[in-house]
């Protein structure tokens, strides 16, 4: 398929199983993929890509997306990306190195790489808390994780564990790719849930809109749940 097409969802679960194998099928995760939101809610709507935190420690979270949100095949994978190297991945983090992580990209506003980030997802997200746009800056940075390129990049250590005070998008870079080899060598797992999360951040946005596909172009979405770890290619 040719960019600049909406991708089906046949191509967009093969998209999601090669970032599985990438991860050595560690990645504890189930995936949602539909064509519409129809398909899942009974009618069409305009809803949040993303990542939903699992209610307890024994649950998976669900990633989920929808394929005709998408204007191309490469769309749909940096909205896998964003959620796998990004939202997934962050929360490996104990709730308190998630925090102290957060805190640094946070302090890095006005870092000269960081900067565009930071500005496009305060213009969308302006309601949300400090710690919630850092997440996403840290999830927007993970869209472009490339594994072939990174495995030359060598970081044995969290930056949330570091002295740093402030960060740039290549350290987050290096951070990405640490949790990226953590989680494929079965060393990270998911420790934090969805209570985690509210008592760490103490987020208090209740409708908060993950509009990662207007970074690139529109939206994206909600879709069908699958076998844990793993994509279903049946028929929508």
């Amino acid at each position: 398929m040719s960019n600049g097409q909406t991708p089906t969802t046949a191509e967009v679960r093969k998209k999601a199983f090669d970032i599985i194998q990438q991860l050595n099928s560690k990645l504890c995760v189930d995936f949602r993929i539909r064509d519409t939101s129809a398909e899942l809610y009974g009618k069409n709507i305009e809803i949040a890509s993303g990542y939903d935190h699992p209610k307890t420690a024994s649950d998976n979270p669900i990633i989920t997306i929808i394929a005709s949100e998408h204007q191309s095949l490469d769309d749909a994978e940096k909205s896998l990306k964003h959620e796998v190297y990004g939202r997934y991945a962050l929360n490996t983090h104990s709730p308190r190195d998630k925090g102290e992580l957060l805190k640094k990209i946070i302090a890095s506003k006005n870092e000269p790489s960081l900067k565009e980030t930071w500005t496009f997802i305060e213009t969308w997200h302006p309601n949300a808390t400090p710690e919630r746009q850092a997440e996403e800056v840290f999830a927007t940075i993970a869209e472009s994780h490339d594994p072939a390129k990174n495995k030359s990049l060598r970081q044995s250590r969290s930056l949330a564990q570091s002295s740093r005070k402030t960060l740039t998008a290549e350290d987050l870079n290096n951070e990405i790719n640490c949790l990226a080899e953590g989680i494929a060598s079965g060393i990270r797992t998911l420790k934090t849930t969805a209570n985690e999360q509210a008592e760490t951040q103490q987020d208090t946005t209740k409708t908060f809109i993950d509009n990662l596909s207007s970074w690139r172009q529109k939206n994206a979405s909600r879709a069908e749940e699958v076998e844990t770890s793993s994509v279903d290619f049946s028929p929508s």
